[in-house]
């Protein structure tokens, strides 16, 4: 039987009684950490997986709803029992249970079998939301995965057939003296199969699941490559403009994961747009964060000061407020009506997996830019 993988936040002054006391009334053998650092805890949570979480979570309602909606972006499936302070306006439960938390145990009745009660109700109600998702989800996710396939085999079947119009074309153009008249929309002809070709090599990269393995990557140059994807994506009424910086360092990455990244950014920012005419603008610079900038990148605190290379995407929509913004980063959370918003929890898991964060910039009617950050790579040699 697989143990519980267990996480007790519990930062000093210490609230919660000792884990070993309660964790073995948990209902499978128990696998436990402990740490006594909010940052800490959040490091482990980037690069572990865990099934449950107990964090001491005092009064500070502002707080409370930052780290969940943190935990709640690395870990989609925890499960979570919050521990909080009763306060003037009642407690911190409706915070905490709105925000993600499974079960809310008052501080004053944190007592050993409150909380081994507690983290086995947050298992179960957990477990139940994560099959309730995977229902509604299931079927629409087997439907995108046979059409990636269908996606991939057809473009690979009109890129062959594009290679044939494009190759009769040009040894056609090869015959014709150059002043011949209709030169010119041969050549049209010619150009265009080579820019759908280009688009259908990159719908067949786009298609596969797989990820493609670490590489050093220019951001630029992953801009570039799906270039044609995105202006075929984004919707007549949106217009993309670049901003690619030369002296941006380069990174150590996946670049089908980058480029899956790039994409739901993008597709983010032109539904943030809707059916308005608007700009999308994507950016590629180097930057040096300080202590402050870098605390306000998501996850908080993960990133040390230092030099980044910054992947930015920038809309013209209606922004955000900041309640919404709190909870960009929740999977479950979104304000389509259809129900997607993976984007940006997506996005987050795979900077996170590259050791670097987000920061979303944002206010009402003044749109929206998202920044990722990414370590630079560095060679034996240097940079």
């Amino acid at each position: 039987m697989a143990a519980v993988r267990l996480l007790v936040i519990d930062p000093p002054p210490q609230r919660l009684p000792a884990p070993d006391t309660w964790m073995h009334g948990l209902p499978d053998p128990v696998r436990l950490e402990v740490s006594d650092s909010v940052d800490d805890a959040r490091l482990r949570l980037a690069r572990d997986g865990f099934d449950l979480v107990v964090v001491a979570g005092g009064s500070d309602e502002a707080a409370i709803q930052a780290s969940l909606t943190e935990l709640r972006a690395l870990s989609p499936s925890l499960a979570i029992v919050v521990v909080g302070d009763e306060t003037d306006a009642g407690s911190t439960e409706a915070i905490a249970l709105r925000c993600g938390a499974h079960e809310w145990v008052p501080s004053h009745r944190a007592g050993t079998e409150t909380l081994a009660r507690a983290g086995q109700l947050a298992l179960l109600r957990a477990h139940a939301a994560h099959a309730t998702a995977m229902d509604d989800w299931l079927v629409p996710g087997q439907r995108f995965g046979s059409l990636g396939v269908l996606t991939s085999a057809a473009s690979h079947d009109i890129s062959n057939m594009l290679q044939i119009i494009g190759g009769n074309v040009g040894m056609v153009l090869e015959d014709l003296p150059t002043a011949f008249p209709s030169r010119t929309y041969l050549e049209e002809v010619e150009g265009a199969c080579q820019r759908a070709s280009d688009l259908s090599r990159q719908m067949q990269t786009f298609s596969r699941t797989r990820r493609s393995g670490f590489e050093r990557l220019s951001l630029g140059g992953v801009v570039r490559e799906v270039n044609q994807l995105l202006r075929v994506a984004r919707g007549r009424h949106i217009a993309l403009r670049y901003d690619l910086q030369d002296d941006a360092p380069e990174v150590f990455a996946d670049r089908a994961l980058v480029s899956q990244m790039l994409v739901n950014l993008v597709m983010n920012a032109c539904e943030a747009i809707g059916g308005q005419e608007g700009t999308v603008t994507i950016g590629v610079r180097a930057a040096r964060l300080d202590a402050e900038t870098a605390s306000q990148v998501r996850p908080a605190r993960l990133l040390d000061a230092g030099d980044y290379a910054a992947l930015w995407i920038t809309d013209s929509g209606a922004g955000m407020s900041a309640e919404v913004e709190g909870r960009a980063f929740d999977p479950l959370f979104s304000t389509k009506a259809e129900g997607r918003g993976l984007g940006l929890p997506a996005s987050l898991r795979i900077a996170v997996s590259h050791g670097g964060g987000i920061r979303v910039d944002t206010a009402p009617a003044e749109g929206t830019t998202v920044t990722v950050y990414l370590p630079p790579h560095f060679s034996a040699s240097g940079p």
